[in-house]
């Protein structure tokens, strides 16, 4: 029993080491930061050091995190990136021990290996977002909560609610796990329980909550503040996307696997299938008709819990001896998939190699002072890379722009960023065009020049 244990323990490590060489391959693939990245890097530079570009109605946790790991190394963007790898490594490691309290061991590894080379989890599994960390958090929580059904369930509950609370500050919608976790106990009465979790999904906060009041006078004010930011500033896509979405970011069958997984589970009488539905549910309920931006990366949250249901699909269809069938297509949709991945980063890696944001970035370093402003459509780029005040160009007058912020430079790309109109640039007076960048795939970036 020992010696298939510790065989089962290397195959997976093996499993993990592979993963993270090709997270760092694919890492080397995109030098090029998101939108976001610049900005949870700002707020993490401004816990250690003088930071000029913060938004700090951003979620909170991750940012801390970051800046824990910088205060040993010094700031540095590979690292940040890094701890992002890890967290991916370790949610693959704790859903092959979760999937294994629900099918064989084979199974399980069958299902980390398909959830691991998922496009979604390839593409950001690397980046210093929030979904990621948020993710590992809620599995983490779920792991608990298993655990809790044997020895020690009071410490069990106790460190799921108080995960589950880490959980909502790495990306508050993930509150939506503990209501789940609220709901099923109630549904079970299980009142105790339900006590249990949330005084420590309580406790976890606290610090949360004070640092709230004591800096703004209010106790969720980043919570408040990001949404008013969120329906004064995104625009409302349609639900098609989203459902499109889990076609293409995830895996084609998926999908349909799910809605089998959904019968055989509701079918099967096993502890916790109920509260992996409901999450489930209220994720897809949430995300498809309350969130207006319908990103792809938004599953990420609850994307295990759509593979531990969709498993359940496939080992019902395993027992009807179809599955070499099915699983010969979702072979083959997984390498299509992969070979996706990695020939758009790929694309990615030529465009952004020397782009023109970087050029522009790298001409503005010798230009501007540190008590300087940037305008931009592109602003975080500029505001996390040249560490000075940025804003973005939200008005069409730019003659009130220039005498509300008193910039030095208006920075204008035509391939990213906000709309705007570049001939309001070219035709203003006060502007005077100083330098064009053009990228390796085309796109350009103007710098104008204040006068």
């Amino acid at each position: 029993m020992k010696k298939n244990k510790k065989k089962e323990f290397i195959i997976i490590g093996i499993f993990l080491l592979v993963l993270l060489i090709l997270f760092l391959i694919l890492n080397w693939f995109s030098p090029m930061l998101l939108w976001d990245e610049n900005v949870y890097l700002g707020n993490a530079r401004s816990h250690i050091s003088n930071s000029a570009f913060t938004e700090d109605f951003r979620f909170p946790l991750l940012e801390y995190l970051i800046a824990f790991a910088w205060f040993f190394s010094g700031e540095s963007i590979f690292i940040a990136q890094l701890i992002i790898i890890l967290f991916s490594l370790a949610s693959v490691f704790f859903l092959y021990l979760i999937s294994k309290r629900f099918f064989s061991e084979r199974f399980s590894f069958l299902l980390c290996f398909f959830f691991a080379l998922c496009p979604l989890i390839l593409f950001w599994g690397f980046r210093a977002y929030a979904d990621i960390p948020a993710m590992f958090f809620v599995i983490l929580s779920f792991y608990f909560l298993l655990k809790s059904e044997k020895n020690n369930k009071i410490i069990f509950l106790a460190l799921a609610g108080f995960v589950a609370a880490l959980a909502f500050l790495t990306r508050f919608p993930t509150a939506l796990f503990a209501l789940s976790a609220g709901l099923y106990f109630i549904f079970k009465k299980r009142f105790k329980d339900l006590g249990i979790f949330t005084l420590f999904f309580i406790v976890a906060l606290l610090p949360w909550l004070t640092c709230n009041y004591l800096s703004y006078g209010n106790f969720i004010w980043d919570l408040q503040e990001q949404y008013l930011v969120i329906s004064k500033w995104t625009s409302s896509e349609p639900i098609i996307k989203q459902i499109t979405n889990l076609f293409v970011y995830i895996n084609f069958l998926i999908p349909l696997l799910l809605l089998l997984g959904i019968y055989v589970t509701i079918r099967k009488n096993e502890k916790f299938n109920l509260l992996i539905l409901i999450y489930v549910i209220l994720s897809f309920i949430y995300y498809l008709f309350f969130v207006r931006l319908k990103d792809a990366r938004y599953y990420l949250t609850f994307l295990p819990f759509i593979y531990l249901i969709s498993f359940q699909g496939l080992y019902y269809l395993k027992k009807k001896k179809i599955f070499r069938y099915v699983f010969m297509i979702l072979i083959i949709i997984l390498v299509l998939n992969t070979v996706f991945i990695f020939g758009y980063l790929a694309g990615k890696n030529y465009c952004e190699k020397n782009s023109s944001i970087t050029q522009s970035i790298n001409y503005l370093k010798g230009e501007v002072d540190v008590d300087d402003v940037v305008l931009s459509n592109v602003w975080p780029w500029f505001g996390y890379h040249l560490n000075v005040k940025v804003f973005s160009l939200w008005d069409k007058n730019i003659g009130i722009l220039l005498e509300t912020y008193e910039p030095v430079y208006v920075v204008y790309c035509d391939g990213l960023g906000i709309e705007y109109e570049k001939e309001i640039l070219d035709n203003s007076t006060n502007l005077k065009l100083e330098q064009v960048f053009r990228g390796r795939c085309g796109e350009k970036v103007y710098i104008y020049r204040v006068i």
